[in-house]
């Protein structure tokens, strides 16, 4: 086979929350070190359908429907920093161009 060509393969992606944890970066200059204490990662949410890799969560929000069957709004979320998944059980099948 071409290695140009690729082949499309339909994949079912879930609608999803998935709850995560982002790191926390102090604004820069001189702090109290009591800060250390206090400090804690930030609590994020994202939406989107869900496609699941080894080591981490891809979600995308936008899908087009031509012939290009490109995705938008990625987000990659490794699989460490979730904390939860919420389903929604809503299937979209998609196509992936392998």
């Amino acid at each position: 086979m071409n290695s140009m060509i690729k082949e499309k393969k339909k994949v079912k992606c879930e609608l999803v929350r998935v709850t995560w944890l982002d790191a926390y970066e102090e604004t820069s200059g001189w702090h109290d070190p009591k800060i250390l204490k206090t400090i804690e990662c930030s609590k994020c949410f994202s939406y989107g359908l869900m496609y699941k890799r080894k080591n981490d969560v891809v979600l995308f929000a936008d899908g087009a429907e031509d012939v290009s069957h490109e995705v938008g709004r990625i987000t990659t979320i490794p699989k460490v920093w979730i904390k939860d998944i919420k389903h929604f059980g809503v299937y979209e099948e998609i196509i992936l161009f392998c």
